[in-house]
This record gives structure tokens, C-alpha cells and sequence, in this order.
């Protein structure tokens, strides 16, 4: 169990899952906080303050640079994209169609990287793949909902594409125990399979 997870429960922190509908109606896949409606695991609908959502994200860029934090996330002034970025929305949308529809991924990359045979088959029962998830992180009177996606999950296991270009820069299992997005997903992984 992630390190992080232990910190959180004995610090007194109560963890409460979020089940994530998304909204009808919408244009677009659902990408954003707003994009949803959120519900207790009794059934009971709850509307977090839109202040109190982060993702892994959001809270990575404030504590690597709280002046990228406010210019993104308070100014809502977002950097370039640049080609690593767009080369790994190529490849997670490879993955997702792969995984979904059973298509086969076209780009180098994914082909010669060898990354397929690390995630389940196309059509895997109880597969989910671009999984939304929220939790409520409390203390006293205070929380906040940490949100996100994970790429691949199938139950007690989730798998997440990185597209490095060399493998020297994998995290090791030590490096893996202190990252805020193992932990995350370790969190979310751990309380689905409480309510069930």
C-alpha cells in the first residue's frame, strides 16, 4: 500500500468515494469537473465547490511552481503544447482504441515500444479504459475532492501509459511508493473495492 495512503488515514483524514456521472448533453467527452454530476456510494447526490476539486495535476504544478500554478489554473493561461505532450495524447488515444475497439495502433511508438503487451486485451471483462474517479478527502470541517482519469483499469489493478523515450527514466518501485499519482490511484483502487 502506497505510503501516502497510510499517512492520509493516520492522520485522521476520512476518505469517501465519489461515483462520477457524466452530465448529458455535452458536446465533448467529458474532460472537466463540471462535466460531471457526483453521487455518495448510498445514492446520495453531492455538489463539491468547484474551488476544492484537484486533480494530480493541478497539484503537482503548485508545488513545483506556484507562479505556473496561478498563471494556469487562476489566470487560466495554459503553456503550448509541446511535442512530447501531443505525442502522448496521440498514443493515448492509440491505446484507448486499441483497448476499446480492438483497432490497431498505427504510430511507431507504440507499435516498436512493445507498451501493448503490458496492458489487458481489447474486450477484457471488467475492463474499463479512460476511467473517471473522485474521492473526498476530509478533516474537521474542511475537504477537498481529488479527481482525475486513470487509462486502464480492471478491478484490483490499474494501468497507466507513459510515453518515455527510454526506460532509464521509469520510476523505480521505491520512487513509486512517494508518487502522488500511484497514490492517488491507490487510494481510489483501494476504496472501490471497499464499497463492493
Amino acid at each position: 500500500m502506497s505510503r501516502m495512503l497510510d499517512e492520509l488515514k493516520h492522520d485522521g483524514f476520512t476518505l469517501t468515494p465519489l461515483i462520477m456521472v457524466a452530465k448529458t448533453g455535452l458536446t465533448e467527452p467529458a474532460r472537466r469537473p463540471n462535466d460531471f454530476l457526483y453521487y455518495l456510494p448510498d445514492g446520495t447526490e453531492v455538489f463539491p465547490d468547484p474551488e476544492k476539486m484537484y486533480s494530480k495535476s493541478k497539484i503537482e504544478r503548485f508545488l513545483s511552481c506556484e507562479r505556473k500554478y496561478a498563471f494556469s489554473y487562476l489566470a487560466g493561461i495554459r503553456e503550448p503544447e509541446s511535442a512530447a505532450a501531443a505525442a502522448g495524447v496521440s498514443q493515448h488515444a492509440e491505446l484507448e482504441g486499441w483497448l476499446k475497439h480492438g483497432t490497431i495502433p498505427t504510430s511507431r511508438n507504440m507499435i516498436n515500444s512493445g507498451a501493448l503487451k503490458e496492458f489487458p486485451k481489447p474486450f477484457t471483462p471488467g475492463m474499463g479504459v479512460e476511467i473517471a474517479f473522485a474521492f473526498i478527502v476530509e478533516a474537521g470541517n474542511e475537504y477537498c475532492v481529488l479527481w482525475g482519469f486513470k487509462d486502464v483499469e480492471v478491478p484490483g489493478v490499474v494501468t497507466d501509459l507513459k510515453t518515455k523515450g527510454d526506460l532509464s527514466w521509469a520510476m523505480t518501485e521505491e520512487q513509486l511508493l512517494d508518487d502522488l499519482q500511484a497514490a492517488v490511484y491507490a487510494v481510489d483502487n483501494f476504496l472501490r473495492h471497499e464499497i463492493k
